[in-house]
């Protein structure tokens, strides 16, 4: 199992996220990419971004699906990757878990598939996106599929940006806080920089003086050197 969750809203961030990709042995084969998490009018400009910025993997074909139904068709043996790109995470698990597609790809994950997440596709890989809801007006009462697929130890995905005031980001920070203590959830943050991977039961992170983490409510900043620790 090799997965990576990262925010990398930058294209610079994003070539770095794929350089550590590149270090376990991705094959040569194609990829699928995943859009869920955005409008279906954005799909294919969104697809022509991700192709130009996947250029540094070894792929040749990057294979797009327009819904969750589609990956059900697909033999996902084939791909050498799975690519969940950003939007609104709960749009894009509400597609995964509706459609039955939730259940192939983690089938995928457990025989030693390498599944990329980046923004809410980072976000469905940790234990809940109920993080997200801080800044997601997309949420309906009818939608309760908040777990996602707990990759990272019991710990919440969240991703922020840095380029806010201080104040807002004190408040984005506050309200993560209640979250975290209200559900009793592990919660990391990730910033533009920062990543988190798992190589078969290993936990690790990136950049972590980019991130903060929040246990029950308690939060603290990570001011190790950069380079990758082990959780």
């Amino acid at each position: 199992m090799k997965i990576f969750a990262s925010y990398s809203n930058s294209e610079e961030s994003f070539s770095q996220s794929l350089e550590l990709v590149n270090k376990f042995g991705v094959e040569d084969k194609p990829i699928l990419y995943i859009p869920f998490a955005a409008e279906k009018n954005k799909y294919e400009d969104m697809q022509k971004n991700a192709i130009k910025n996947l250029k540094s993997l070894h792929y040749t074909i990057v294979d797009a699906v327009s819904d969750g139904k589609e990956i059900l068709e697909k033999d996902l043996t084939l791909y050498g990757m799975i690519y969940f790109d950003d939007g609104n995470p709960f749009k894009l698990l509400k597609e995964l878990k509706e459609s039955g597609a939730y259940k192939y790809i983690e089938e995928y994950m457990n025989i030693d598939g390498i599944v990329f997440g980046k923004g809410a596709g980072a976000q469905i890989l940790g234990a809940s996106i109920l993080p997200s809801a801080i800044n997601n007006t997309v949420i309906t009462n009818s939608f309760n599929y908040y777990k996602g697929y707990n990759l990272f130890n019991d710990y919440s995905v969240y991703c922020y940006t840095p380029e806010i005031s201080r104040d807002e980001l004190r408040a984005e920070f506050v309200s993560l806080q209640n979250i975290s203590k209200k559900y009793g959830l592990p919660i990391s943050a990730l910033s533009n920089n920062a990543m988190l991977y798992r190589i078969n039961d290993n936990y690790y992170k990136t950049n972590p003086t980019a991130s903060a983490e929040f246990i029950k409510g308690n939060t603290y900043s990570i001011s190790y050197a950069d380079g990758a620790i082990k959780l």
